[in-house]
């Protein structure tokens, strides 16, 4: 087999019938350094110098070349030939005094080894292994195929990430992780090739040359077959022989993608409380994907930032406003699957779960890896209409469980103080106090001053918790900072927590306090939330939002 290979390697390229006399310049895009494994002392090229070989003094059409070995005096042929612009390959004959440069040529052998330069600080290429996938591996000792390994493409195309795992009966196998930066790939006859350089934990720079390796692989219908050469060499004909083979495969199914619920996939964009994450369903609705705003800043126009991709693979279970699936989620360099639960508690409004990160589909919803302490993360969509708060009238709030005030607890939301409107509270108002639903049904007065001064939020959407009723608050409708309070209605008096998260059981949640109730809206403030529950029945939310704006502005 090796025979015929190089049999044809000289087919392909022929021998010169005569060989231009003079000194010679080798191609200029040879021009640079390089290395070649066992060439302590690097390799570079530069017009007619080839470093470690002498001076070029006949060549025939860029691809033989003779030169002078500068201590021996002797001469050599090298056939040479540019592979990719970071790879050159040659085989050469040996050292001697002949004169006759088609002998010389002539007498290289077939079993002459193939060297290979690879160029130093080579600009990265993109890899010909696109996607994610996992593999079984051998070093010569059995297949370790449980539990699978990990291939990755990084976003920038050009780096792959092979997370080996350890098999405990096979020799040779072993935990670990190690990234490959593609430099160059090629097609000899049917056979493709790569080259990449390796870096892992164990890599040191100044020895960064000998972490080339090159590689042969061949697509099949699950995946592909991929050797690896044990040294900085190309010596590999078959993508099933090598220091180490892999037998690669496809990372889900991708003719068997499910979809995310239709409740769901009624919004294309969720964004969280804060505004600063935004999860993106695609046009499918097969793959939500999370981005992440920056920092305010001076760069902060620039594009979202893409945290991971959630492809849904597989649906474990349905309800009617609950979806258990597994997804495959990519994220960069890294993939593999994750068990995500969406929930929907209202129309504009979704609880998100997701649990650890496994490489296979089937332990992504084990509940070891997906349980019920993962706390979900509180959706909703992009435009948040009003809605009705759960209380009505005035009452009086005071703390239950410390001396932590709700001024406190409120004003930690970045609260804007405004002077009270008037005909809201009625004289005898207790301090401090709370009217809801009184300037108009979705309005939320806090006012911590006796009247003079207070704090308008809007209600947006409500569920029901295991605490209470959960409602969303802001003081703009489009406001980023929004939060929660837990409502929690008993026979004398109303149970209030501000929950920063709209998830109860986070770290951030204020103190516990009580609403007592003492007084209807005033009769001025009850006529204008009738007057906004009429507008409510009678317009789309869009246009009742854009009424009670303008009404706040006039008042």
């Amino acid at each position: 087999m090796r025979w015929l290979y190089f049999q044809c390697f000289f087919l392909l390229f022929g021998l010169p019938s005569e060989f231009v006399s003079g000194v010679c310049e080798l191609p200029g895009s040879w021009s640079g350094e390089w290395f070649e494994s066992g060439v302590r002392e690097g390799v570079n090229i530069s017009g007619h110098q080839l470093s470690h070989k002498g001076s070029c003094v006949h060549s025939r059409q860029q691809t033989q070349f003779i030169f002078k070995d500068r201590e021996e005096g002797c001469l050599r042929c090298l056939s040479m030939h540019e592979k990719h612009r970071n790879i050159l390959q040659y085989k050469e004959s040996k050292c001697v005094s002949m004169k006759n440069y088609k002998k010389l040529c002539h007498s290289i052998s077939v079993d002459e080894p193939l060297k290979t330069l690879f160029r130093v600080g080579s600009s990265p290429e993109q890899c010909p292994l696109r996607g994610h996938f996992t593999f079984s591996y051998s070093r010569g000792h059995g297949q370790c195929s449980y539990p699978l390994s990990s291939l990755s493409q990084c976003e920038n195309g050009s780096s792959l990430v092979f997370r080996y795992q350890a098999c405990p009966d096979i020799k040779g196998s072993e935990t670990r992780v190690e990234r490959a930066h593609c430099i160059a790939s090629w097609r000899e006859g049917s056979t493709d090739y790569f080259v990449a350089r390796l870096e892992n934990h164990k890599t040191i720079s100044s020895e960064r040359g000998t972490s080339f390796r090159c590689f042969v692989y061949k697509k099949n219908y699950a995946g592909f077959d991929l050797s690896m050469s044990g040294a900085p060499e190309c010596n590999l004909y078959t993508a099933t022989e090598g220091q180490t083979t892999f037998t690669i495969n496809n990372l889900g199914d991708s003719e068997n993608v499910c979809v995310y619920p239709a409740w769901l996939r009624k919004h294309r964009k969720y964004i969280s409380l804060q505004g600063n994450l935004q999860y993106h369903l695609n046009h499918r609705g097969s793959i939500l994907t999370l981005r992440r705003q920056p920092p305010p800043g001076p760069d902060s126009e620039s594009q979202l930032e893409e945290l991971n991709k959630l492809e849904c693979s597989e649906i474990v279970e349905q309800k009617e406003n609950l979806t258990r699936l597994v997804a495959l989620s990519t994220k960069d360099c890294e993939s593999g699957f994750q068990c995500v639960e969406v929930e929907g508690v209202s129309t504009n409004v979704v609880l998100l779960r997701v649990g650890r990160l496994t490489h296979s589909p089937g332990d992504a919803c084990n509940t070891n890896l997906f349980f019920n302490s993962i706390l979900p993360v509180v959706l909703t969509s992009v435009h948040l209409p009003f809605s009705a708060c759960p209380i009505t009238g005035q009452l009086e709030v005071r703390s239950v469980e410390s001396n932590q005030t709700i001024l406190d607890s409120i004003l930690s939301n970045q609260t804007e103080l405004q002077p009270a409107p008037p005909n809201l509270i009625q004289p005898t108002s207790k301090c401090p106090y709370l009217a809801s639903s009184c300037r108009a049904p979705h309005s939320l007065s806090f006012s911590p001053l006796c009247g003079k001064y207070s704090a308008e939020y809007a209600c947006h959407e409500s569920w029901e918790s295991s605490g209470g009723r959960l409602v969303i608050l802001s003081q703009h409708q489009q406001s980023a900072n929004r939060f929660c309070i837990l409502v929690r209605k008993e026979e004398e008096e109303t149970r209030l927590r501000v929950v920063r998260t709209c998830t109860p059981g986070r770290d951030g949640d204020t103190n516990l306090f009580t609403a007592s109730f003492y007084g209807d809206c005033s009769p001025t403030a009850l006529a204008t939330a009738n007057r906004g529950t009429t507008a409510v029945a009678e317009f789309p939310s869009l246009v009742v939002a854009a009424v009670v704006q303008l009404y706040l502005c006039i008042y």
